[in-house]
């Protein structure tokens, strides 16, 4: 359930600020001492890639290999300095894919051991991958003649392997969307957006699929509320929101919940549930009196903000958190995936792998670095 106001404000009163009584910066440390692992044990040999991002500028700044414990130690004499900016991490190629460490955006949060892990590769099987969807947050408002749709689907790879097609350009992942939508686009995907597409209000994946969490944030449009929402597989937590004023909706097999302030004068009706598997949510407009009278939730649009400081570092949300539109790619986790597929980006130039000209990944890291700079103007939000 959503967390008591007063924890969300305490993390907020009680977070470090410059003023009175604090000690003064820490300074950047003069070495990165980092072990490289495979699942947990260190590999037999590897490479790993040191790497400067600042809004101005990115590249590899040194590259090391591993000792026969996995270990590597970057000496950081002459280099950038973290903080104000200026971020460092490490990545390491293995069969073809790319696994980076955690980026360090200042001199506090570079750990006594930097610890980088890769796993082996494996091909989807033929019946398919089937994924966990932690959360997934269907926000709904009106349109120019449609109802447009900010669908956020957070996923996870449970398996201790990296999941690759069996050819390249081959779908790794498959996820269905509700009938009859159209004008798909894809707001955020993280490290390889380039990799996702749609087919047939289909959701489809190619390329290499890692351990761990990936969201995606897409954007539809729908002709009518009346509408079915597949969720395939193990969904740990849906929520469907739709912003007022609209038709009275009935949505079958969902909970209904309180109305929610999102910002001022701007309301959502709200529905979620838990833990499902292979369910349908059938939605249909219903009469003016179905719907059960709830309070509108005042401060919750306060509460947002404070929740999204604390989801940087807890790694994602509850199903009842609401995640609006781009709330859920908030700024810290939007200059991480800037940097990591700037890296990417950096590792395929000149690589000669297909696909893309170097030409058009030169402009597109251009992008991202522009990207990255206004993050930067608009505040310094690391945490």
């Amino acid at each position: 359930m959503i967390r008591p106001l007063c924890v969300a404000l305490a993390c907020a009163i009680l977070a470090p600020s410059a003023g009175f009584g604090q000690e003064p910066a820490p300074s950047s440390p003069d070495r990165i001492e980092g072990r490289l692992l495979l699942v947990d044990e260190p590999p037999d040999s590897g490479t790993v890639v040191l790497h400067g991002v600042n809004p101005e500028e990115a590249g590899p700044l040194d590259s090391l290999r591993v000792d026969a414990d996995g270990r590597f130690s970057f000496d950081l004499t002459g280099m950038p300095q973290i903080g104000g900016g200026q971020s460092l991490f490490v990545s390491h190629r293995r069969d073809g894919i790319l696994y980076f460490g955690p980026p360090l955006f200042r001199p506090e949060e570079v750990p006594e051991e930097y610890v980088i892990r890769a796993f082996p590769t494996q091909v989807v099987p033929a019946e398919g991958l089937e994924l966990v969807v932690e959360i997934r947050n269907i926000v709904i408002d009106e349109g120019p003649g449609v109802w447009r749709v900010t669908d956020i689907i957070q996923v996870h790879n449970e398996a201790r392997v990296t999941w690759v097609p069996s050819e390249p350009g081959e779908v790794v992942w498959r996820y269905p969307l509700p009938p009859g939508a159209t004008s798909f686009r894809l707001m955020e995907g993280g490290p390889g957006s380039e990799e996702v597409r749609f087919e047939d209000a289909t959701l489809l994946v190619s390329g290499a699929f890692p351990p761990g969490d990936r969201l995606l944030v897409i954007q539809y449009d729908l002709a009518s509320l009346e509408t079915s929402i597949p969720l395939t597989g193990r969904t740990d937590g849906v929520e469907f929101l739709v912003r007022e004023p609209a038709p009275p909706l009935i949505v079958d097999g969902l909970r209904a919940d309180a109305p929610i302030e999102m910002e001022r004068g701007s309301s959502y009706m709200r529905w979620w549930a838990e833990d499902l598997e292979d369910r349908v949510v059938r939605v249909r407009i219903g009469e003016e009196g179905e719907l059960p009278t709830a309070w509108l939730a005042v401060g919750v649009a306060l509460l947002l903000v404070l929740l999204g400081a604390v989801l940087v570092h807890r790694g994602g949300a509850r199903p009842t958190d609401p995640a609006v539109g781009q709330g859920a790619a908030d700024p810290a986790r939007r200059r991480r995936d800037i940097m990591l597929a700037i890296a990417k980006i950096d590792e395929e130039v000149g690589a000669g792998d297909g696909g893309e000209s170097d030409e058009a990944r030169r402009k597109r890291r251009a992008v991202l670095l522009g990207e990255l700079a206004r993050l930067e103007r608009g505040g310094d939000d690391r945490r």
